[in-house]
């Protein structure tokens, strides 16, 4: 069953890892998805943070970039989406934020 992260940290310290190996092991995101089933995008996305994997395609790619246990967990994990604290990026919660008027 996927579970939901309630705090941006443990998916950007997952990401922070997945980029770490990939560039240490010189992997390419295409790579990563390779043979998953998935795109290449859709595959991106997920490793930085922005939707969960299925749990065959997280075992793969973890295996992939040499992560443990736990990170096929987190990878699984619906995650908080966005990168910007002020404003969510989730489409469903964005839509109850008020406009914002820049004053310039």
């Amino acid at each position: 069953m996927p579970h939901s992260n309630i705090s941006r940290a443990p998916r950007q310290n997952l990401t922070e890892r997945v980029l770490q190996a990939k560039t240490a092991k010189n992997l390419t995101w295409a790579g990563l998805a390779e043979g998953t089933g998935l795109s290449v995008v859709y595959v991106t996305a997920a490793l930085l943070g922005q939707h969960p994997l299925p749990e065959a395609v997280a075992e793969v790619v973890a295996e992939r970039l040499g992560l443990d246990r736990d990170a096929v967990a987190e990878l699984q994990t619906i995650p908080l989406r966005g990168n910007v604290e002020d404003v969510s990026n989730d489409p469903t919660i964005y839509r109850f934020e008020p406009p914002r008027v820049s004053r310039r």
